[in-house]
Order: C-alpha cells, then structure tokens, then sequence
C-alpha cells in the first residue's frame, strides 16, 4: 500500500488537517471521528507523513500528545492527544481548528485518491522480499520509503506470546520461524478491532487507561476467538466478529482449555465467582 505527502512542509490549517489525516491513515479509520487512543500507529509511517518536526511536537514532554513505546516501533494518541484531535475538530483550537472537509482532503491525497498541485513523496509498505538488506527506513533522505518490522517478536501493546503485528491485509494463519513456530497476526485487523469496540476488556469492563492513567492508554490484548493456529492461511479474518479486545488475565483465563471458553462463558464463570 502505498502513501503520499507533499515535498513540501505544511504549516497552518494545512498542516493541522494533515495531520488529523495522518492519524486515520495510520489507524486505518475512515472517519476523523473515528481516531481513538487505543490503536498502534506504526512510527515509520508517522515519520514519513509529519515529518521529524510535526511528529516531535505531538510527542515531545511539554505536550505527551502521542507516546512512543519503548522500541520505537509504534505511537499511540494519549488522552490528551485525543483532546486535541477533538478540539480541532469542534473549533475550540483557534488557529488549529479544521473542518471533517479538511481533513478527508488531506487523508485522500494521502492514500493516493486524490491529485495535489505540489509534487508528492510516497511511501510504500512492501512485501518481505522486496525489502533490500541496507535499507534504513529511517533516512528521509531516501525519497521512496518501505517500511519492514525486522524484529517481529515484539509487541509493544501486548504481552501475549503469539500476538504479533504482521501483514497488510486480514489474511491470518500464516506458519513463520520465529524461535518457535508462531502465526502471522494482522496489526490492521487488531486496529480495526479495537476502533469497534474500544479499548475496554470485553469481559470484565477493565480500561487501562482509567485504572493506571497515560501509562495505561491504548494498552489491551486482542483475543482472536478462532485460534490462529487451526486456520488456513488464506483465511480473511473480520475484525468485529473474529476478534475481541481483552486485558491480559482475562486472556489467560479464556486460554486456559482448548479450544479457549467464549466470552460469554468466561463473562458468566466472572459473574458466579463475584457474586459468591
């Protein structure tokens, strides 16, 4: 897939609808409404579209509108950082306030849909193979950028062994060498997910962000209720109906028989054990 940003830096209202658009291009959202703190977004991507200076001023610590995780590899939008998405979109942010209008403009030239009077860069998410062994995805200088996780046995939302952000489209079943065998795990279908039904654990209610603050924003796991592992490896999986958004220990607990409990049956045996 590829995206495109102008040659040259925005300022302004521009800059300030690109923005916005960029955050729906790296959450695979279609709406600006949409754009929510519980979704990865791939800090290459970011990089790319708001360059080092736009990206540096959402995330530097004055403002802590988007945090970086510890390796890097993603940022998530704070709750603050959604404050101000919403602030511009409603008007209260002056200068910075834009229109829904705006913004789509802004996302459509970023997806290739629509045509720019400036001259355009683009930036391509590329296969495995095509990914050349001395490339540094990092370097602006390098005006055609692709974009490849090396290390994919980290996860910087999700603690669960085989939960790991991989692929373009939401296909899943994939067998790949890791140290072990482990499945391919699609980061737009886990995006999509939790734009659904939030960041909110679906069995016992638990948010992260309510109970341990900016530390704990944008952190869930995703419960796939089909296991990775029994599907083929051209199985398109949906996002609402496949997955689930669940803490950690509720995870574990709908792990613990094969083939995992549902999540009716795990909100019920939560049920009976509270109520005793």
């Amino acid at each position: 897939m590829k995206y495109y940003r102008p040659s040259q830096e925005l300022t302004g209202k521009r800059l300030s609808a690109s923005t916005l658009a960029s955050f729906m291009a790296a959450q695979f959202v279609d709406e600006p409404d949409q754009i929510c703190s519980g979704v990865d977004m791939s800090a290459t991507l970011l990089r790319f579209l708001l360059r080092n200076s736009a990206l540096s001023y959402w995330s530097s610590s004055k403002n802590r509108w988007l945090k970086a995780d510890p390796f890097n590899r993603h940022f998530t939008l704070t709750n603050d950082g959604i404050k101000k998405v919403q602030d511009r979109l409603a008007g209260r942010a002056k200068a910075q306030s834009v229109t829904r209008g705006e913004v789509l403009t802004e996302f459509q030239i970023i997806r290739g849909v629509l045509q720019s009077e400036e001259p355009l860069v683009a930036f391509e998410l590329p296969t495995q193979s095509d990914v050349p062994e001395d490339l540094n995805p990092g370097d602006e200088s390098n005006p055609t950028w692709v974009e490849f996780e090396q290390d994919i046995s980290i996860e910087s939302t999700s603690l669960w062994p085989d939960d790991l952000p991989q692929g373009q489209t939401y296909f899943e079943g994939l067998a790949q060498q890791v140290t072990v065998n482990r499945y391919e795990r699609s980061a737009e279908a886990r995006a999509a997910c939790i734009a659904h039904y939030g960041c909110v654990c679906q069995v016992c209610k638990l948010d992260f962000s309510k109970r341990y603050g900016v530390l704990g924003a944008g952190f869930i796991h995703v419960h796939h209720v089909r296991p990775v592992s029994s599907v083929g490896s051209t199985y398109r999986v949906d996002p609402v109906a496949d997955l689930v958004p669940v803490c950690p220990n509720c995870h574990a607990m709908l792990h613990r028989f094969a083939p995992p409990l549902t999540i009716e049956r795990l909100r019920a045996l939560l049920h009976e054990a509270t109520c005793r």
